[in-house]
């Protein structure tokens, strides 16, 4: 399936806008730096340190990956990770809306 036709699928079954849905698939993408289909905490902890993100609290990234990972088997899938950013994006998580915050002012 071309890239094109994924974000169409996924902002449909996402209910998101294809902008974020591009978005948030393009993320996906980069994240998973080894083509593997999913996620490791690995990958995050490597993304955040290449981006200089800072995580303020202990185990930070091990919680986002609590959050991700639905089927709890240690890694996130495109689905799990399209699911939470649209739970993301309709404010379910009160404790990640401050990455929604810079978007809507």
């Amino acid at each position: 399936m071309s890239e094109p036709n994924a974000v169409y699928d996924l902002s449909n079954h996402y209910g998101l806008p294809s902008d974020v849905a591009q978005e948030a698939y393009e993320l996906f993408m980069k994240l998973d730096r080894n083509r593997s289909g999913s996620i490791t905490l690995d990958e995050i902890q490597e993304c955040l340190k290449l981006a200089k993100i800072q995580m303020v609290h202990t185990n930070s990234d091990k919680t986002l990956l609590k959050f991700m990972d639905f089927n709890e088997d240690g890694t996130v899938s495109l689905n799990e990770y399209m699911k939470f950013m649209a739970a993301i994006h309709r404010n379910e998580y009160q404790e990640f809306k401050f990455l929604t915050d810079d978007v809507k002012q």
